[in-house]
């Protein structure tokens, strides 16, 4: 934030998102301010405004502005403006760039050497699940930031593989970082922020709608060098995506499917169009060998491979040392207060000790259970009965086999009967 970001909300409030007047605003002044103090008809004619626009352009103050910056502070999201040094250089040169973006977390990874995004449909199968999770988690390990635009399927798991490696991740939402969207991911935002990125172009409170994500796939695609699209169908809106990236000069890859399955019609009519087949990280990276990527780390070790084989299953890790909590805090000032998260575990410790002292399978009320449910899945139900476990005692209880357990719960989850939560545990829905 600078002396100018006063004067860049005043132009995004004025202009609004997604404008073209912009680039002749940024053409004509060198400082956003300039345009502010620039008399109403010389502005009038610098955007080639209709005379819709007269009124806002005389009437919209500075103090809107300031009030907007004091609700960022309360809410802890900082202000990377078009006029910024951490503003990316990338995205600075799209069609339509945001004049503003709204941050949690490290803003300084929007100028990462090398950032890819991952997308596909939010009704993934397990294969795509997978595969996001593996291609991720590779690239991340090895430098790479993965962005992608924090919806449930293919994004939560390639920002799931990010963090899980140890890597950086970034998010890019649809509306406002304080708006009530999609809750089961709140968790996936908050760690994404404690040690990557979440950002937006819409103010805190800017509530999604139908016209806001399509315009945020332009930002994930114009803060990467290249988009991979992992399961998508005919009609979705990772295919904007690609069509936006290909307007903006990024490469476009996709993951090829079964010919059978809708989820790759998309991906597959990518291919025949042009883009990049890819069922692996190296894939992508063979195309980057120009930039220099600072690698975590070389040669795969025995729990990279355990979890590239089997750790798909929307683990979130949650930030681990007293620095990565405080930029949680700072990130996510809507948290469980203490008092909260003390029922909450008394509540856990309570359901625990009733599952062994074999109260809670009688108090609780019968699962309707869905048909077509796998053995597998219906044994680690069992096992998990109305308590927390960790997903080491679930293959305990159940003799299953780890890949076995991974599967099911994948399974279960899709089937909205359990839930993930951080440290690899697990509890019913």
């Amino acid at each position: 934030m600078n002396n100018q970001t006063i004067y860049w909300l005043w132009i995004q409030q004025t202009i609004g998102f997604s404008s073209r007047k912009l680039e002749r605003i940024v053409e004509a002044y060198t400082f956003a301010e300039d345009f502010y103090r620039a008399p109403l008809e010389e502005k009038m004619m610098t955007g080639d405004f209709p005379q819709r626009y007269a009124e806002s352009l005389r009437d919209t103050s500075l103090e809107s502005a300031d009030r907007l910056m004091q609700r960022c502070r309360e809410c802890g999201v900082d202000i990377v403006s078009y006029g910024d040094a951490q503003y990316p250089e990338l995205l600075r040169n799209i069609p339509l760039p945001p004049a503003v973006l709204y941050v949690r977390g490290n803003a300084q990874l929007l100028t990462s050497s090398l950032c890819i995004g991952i997308v596909g449909t939010r009704s993934a199968t397990q294969r795509g699940r997978k595969t996001a999770f593996r291609v991720s988690y590779d690239l991340a390990r090895r430098g790479v930031c993965v962005v992608s635009g924090g919806a449930v399927g293919i994004d939560t798991m390639a920002h799931s593989g990010a963090l899980q490696s140890g890597g950086k991740t970034i998010c890019v939402l649809g509306c406002g970082h304080e708006a009530e969207y999609l809750m089961q991911n709140a968790n996936l935002r908050r760690n994404i922020a404690a040690r990557g990125a979440v950002i937006s172009e819409y103010p805190p409170d800017t509530k999604p709608s139908r016209y806001t994500f399509p315009q945020r796939n332009r930002i994930i695609s114009g803060l990467s060098r290249g988009v991979l699209v992992v399961e998508a169908g005919n009609h979705s809106g990772s295919l904007i995506t690609a069509t936006t990236a290909l307007e903006q000069g990024r490469d476009v890859f996709a993951v090829p499917g079964d010919v059978t399955n809708y989820n790759a019609c998309g991906t597959n009519l990518l291919i025949k169009d042009g883009a990049k087949p890819v069922t692996e990280a190296e894939d992508v990276l063979c195309e980057y060998k120009d930039i220099r990527i600072d690698p975590k780390r070389n040669e795969l070790t025995e729990e990279d491979r355990r979890l590239l084989l089997y750790g798909f299953d929307a683990y979130i890790p949650a930030p681990e040392n007293g620095e990565r909590k405080q930029a949680a805090r700072r990130s996510a000032p809507a948290a469980p207060k203490p008092e909260k998260e003390r029922q909450q575990s008394a509540k856990k410790d309570a359901g625990s000790a009733a599952q062994f002292s074999g109260e809670a399978e009688s108090e609780r009320a019968p699962r309707a259970l869905p048909d077509g449910l796998s053995p597998e899945a219906v044994s680690f139900l069992k096992a998990l009965g109305s308590g927390v476990e960790h997903i080491d005692v679930i293959a305990e209880k159940t003799g299953l086999p780890m890949s076995a357990v991974h599967a099911a719960a994948t399974e279960l989850e899709m089937e909205d009967l359990i839930e993930a939560l951080p440290g690899r545990r697990f509890r019913a829905v």
